[in-house]
């Protein structure tokens, strides 16, 4: 298992910086950031195949969801 997941002193401090966020999911073409805003945009996976997700999924399963 992956140490850094359980760490507690990490979970508090990205609470306590997450505290005054707005996280929004949606399509990157509506958004309007302003200045100082962050933005992650996560681009849209093609799988190689139409087993490829389940393999990958399956593999994180069996690492203990861990990475």
């Amino acid at each position: 298992m992956n140490p850094n997941i359980l760490d507690k002193d990490n979970i508090l401090a990205c609470s306590k910086a997450l505290q005054n966020a707005e996280i929004i999911y949606q399509d990157f073409s509506n958004i309007s950031p302003k200045p100082k805003d962050f933005v992650d945009i996560d681009p849209p996976y093609q799988p190689i195949n139409k087993y490829f997700i389940y393999k990958i999924y399956k593999a994180w399963l069996y690492r203990g969801r861990s990475g």
